[in-house]
């Protein structure tokens, strides 16, 4: 009986020793030397902490108070203006903006010759004239200022972007048109597929063999064709991954896009009846998918991040 009870009392003391270590760790920092530990929560406290449940929430609302702050703002003070990516619309609209609402977009930026016909451009004020050699509206805005301007700076910039096979269409018929001077495409053969192959390789070869985008730094590496074959995606990135404009609009989306953009500018500027092209037409046109497979890997090659920016 004797030796039952010394056990258990051992037994006892080694549960209590063992308690007091539990109680020690987990309510003290053992890490810190003597003298220098400091409690930490107890258990009790955490429970009751966990308790007490933080306010929930309503993401509608917060959403609904973010518009209705963004719609209290009337005026940012900030101007749109246009990008011209040439063949995607540019001078279509350059046009309904100087005819509807006096507004200069696109070539209407540059004080250039020849002048546009029609008194569609104002033009800036001053004695400043661009150099001849290229359209400079066709130059990428990340390369301005250049001659020391920039008629891109303080103004909210918008671009559109074409089906990348539609845009090199509508180069290859700007470019075989028959009254079109200085071309070097043979008209007669303009409506035939075969010819339009060929005449793409010709130029997607040449393009393809340029410096790439991320080692464009300068005017003279869009001068091909007056920049009509610059990929459109340098209109929307710099060379070194920076956006340059703020609103890209798609144009077989302009409908819906572009009367919305113009709404919340307060530009009071609509698109123009659709225009009928007097050298192309559903009879003797030729299509996209008139462009063979081996002119359709070339455009793979060349504009690939064209064709990520427009779908």
């Amino acid at each position: 009986m004797k030796a039952w009870n010394t056990t258990h009392l051992a037994l006892c003391l080694a549960l209590l020793y063992f308690s007091l270590q539990m109680y020690v760790i987990c309510n003290f920092d053992v890490s810190v030397p003597d003298g220098e530990r400091q409690s930490q929560p107890s258990v009790s406290f955490l429970a009751s902490s966990a308790a007490q449940e933080e306010p929930i929430i309503d993401l509608e609302v917060e959403i609904q108070k973010g518009y209705a702050y963004a719609n209290s703002i009337q005026n940012f003070d900030r101007h749109l203006k246009f990008v011209h990516i040439p063949k995607a619309a540019g001078s279509a609209l350059e046009e309904v903006a100087g005819r509807q609402a006096k507004i200069d977009w696109g070539s209407c930026l540059f004080n250039h010759r020849p002048k546009r016909r029609g008194n569609v451009c104002r033009y800036p004020p001053g004695q400043f004239e661009w150099p001849r050699s290229i359209g400079w509206w066709h130059i990428p805005p990340s390369l301005f200022p250049v001659l020391g301007v920039n008629p891109y700076d303080d103004a909210d910039l918008f671009v559109v972007v074409r089906n990348v096979s539609e845009r090199l269409l509508s180069e290859y018929y700007y470019q075989c048109w028959k009254d079109k001077k200085n071309s070097d495409c043979d008209s007669s053969r303009m409506d035939q597929a075969a010819y339009l192959n060929e005449w793409l390789t010709d130029k997607l070869t040449r393009v393809s063999t340029m410096k790439r985008p991320t080692n464009r730094t300068a005017p003279d590496d869009y001068l091909h064709h007056n920049g009509h074959f610059t990929p459109q995606y340098d209109f929307v990135v710099s060379p070194l991954g920076v956006r340059m404009v703020d609103y890209v609009l798609h144009m077989d989306r302009l409908p819906e896009e572009f009367p919305a953009l113009m709404q919340a500018y307060g530009l009071n500027i609509s698109l123009p009846a659709q225009k009928t092209n007097t050298v192309r037409n559903h009879t003797t046109d030729l299509h996209v998918d008139s462009i063979d497979s081996k002119v359709q890997e070339l455009i793979r090659k060349v504009y690939r991040d064209d064709l990520e920016l427009t779908r």
